[in-house]
């Protein structure tokens, strides 16, 4: 966990940032579907990336529309000059195909994580579960003539006439493209990511306890998620003195919804072991 003296913090934005580094790291720490490093030299942070070992859509195939899945995904969070009271600035890094993210032009990657309440009750972390359930199709709205408006116009038409009609994701019917929960819970089963199969029906999520983050105060979440395993104790890593932990990806699948292979068969695709938050600084050149 990060530590900070506080009372040598005169700078309130400053003190903030530093709180939101904090939350982050125990927010992380609870989770192996989602790391963080920190971009540049500054502390308190200033910008972070965000890795996502989630399922999510990074396309979809010309010749029938038929999305193409990825199951690793990088976010940019970086906080302007004027933060909090100017709101965070998100962009990710690879493919997304979701009508709350650009897919193309000048601003390609901009999520629209509706940071207008962006405050003392909405921190960093409840930001990073959210874009983490954006990228699930938990949360999404591709109504262009209803606010919040979509992101991107095309993936939201894609979305109503191709992804909903042929069951790849549907808020109505609770069906979403990675049901798995982002943060672990007691008695969850070990889970291993498997891309569906051409015949493979919807898969509706199950009931789930977790409260989920809705994508604006009228747009309440209907993806669910299953149970899964808790993963075996990890003691922390060890001091060393030096400033930053290297954190250790787990492997990555991109595949279309006709691929028939799946990551059950080699066995190798399974989740990796949590470093408990693990910080691995960038340093620019």
């Amino acid at each position: 966990m990060p530590v900070y003296d506080f009372d040598r913090l005169r700078d309130p934005r400053d003190k903030r940032l530093a709180n939101e580094h904090m939350l982050l790291h125990e927010f992380c720490s609870k989770t192996d579907r989602i790391r963080y490093e920190i971009v540049g030299d500054r502390m308190p942070p200033e910008k972070y990336m965000v890795y996502y070992y989630v399922k999510s859509i990074i396309g979809i195939n010309p010749e029938d529309h038929s999305p193409i899945y990825g199951d690793l995904h990088e976010v940019e969070i970086s906080f302007p000059t004027g933060f909090p009271i100017e709101a965070a600035k998100i962009y990710a890094k690879t493919d997304l195909w979701h009508p709350n993210i650009k897919w193309s032009g000048r601003f390609k990657g901009r999520v629209c994580g509706n940071l207008e309440d962006f405050g003392p009750l909405y921190t960093l972390d409840l930001l990073v579960r959210r874009i983490g359930e954006i990228l699930q199709y938990k949360n999404y709205h591709a109504i262009k003539e209803v606010q919040p408006y979509p992101e991107d116009f095309e993936v939201a038409d894609w979305v109503l006439a191709t992804g909903e009609k042929n069951g790849y994701m549907d808020k109505s019917k609770g069906i979403v493209v990675d049901p798995r929960n982002l943060v672990w819970k007691e008695g969850d089963p070990e889970e291993v990511y498997q891309p569906p199969l051409a015949d493979t029906p919807p898969q509706e999520a199950p009931e789930d306890t977790t409260d989920s983050i809705p994508l604006s105060t009228s747009d309440t979440p209907v993806g669910k998620t299953e149970p899964e395993k808790e993963p075996d104790p990890i003691s922390p890593p060890k001091n060393t003195g030096r400033k930053s932990i290297s954190i250790n990806p787990r492997k990555t699948t991109n595949s279309s919804e006709s691929s028939s292979d799946t990551a059950s068969d080699s066995g190798e695709d399974t989740p990796p072991k949590s470093n408990k938050g693990g910080i691995k600084i960038i340093r620019k050149r």
